[in-house]
């Protein structure tokens, strides 16, 4: 049985090993965009959106649904580029704004 200081040691070691031991990741803000087209459309889109951000939902039903979170320093970019891609018939909903990892260009 450990008593009062050999329990502050312990844990005391354990938090710092712990902190030693991380990895340092750089948060950023995030748009999710939620995007709704026909599979035409998602042949055009599904390559950038994964060069862009991270895909985080897919159902592929009558047509393709879609939420991506993208860099908020990209999204015009992002966003115009599915316009250009799309000829302005599919367009993006903002749906949420949150800090998430960043990851640069893979």
């Amino acid at each position: 049985m450990l008593g009062t200081g050999g329990l502050v040691r312990a844990y005391g070691r354990c938090c710092a090993d712990t902190v030693r031991n991380a990895n340092i990741v750089n948060m950023i803000e995030h748009e999710e965009y939620a995007f709704i087209m026909p599979y035409p459309m998602w042949a055009k889109l599904s390559d950038m959106f994964a060069y862009y951000g991270t895909i985080q939902e897919t159902d592929f039903s009558d047509v393709v649904k879609v939420k991506v979170w993208i860099p908020a320093f990209t999204s015009e970019m992002f966003l115009h580029e599915v316009s250009e891609r799309t000829d302005a018939k599919v367009l993006g909903e903002r749906m949420a704004v949150s800090y998430r990892p960043y990851r640069e260009n893979k």
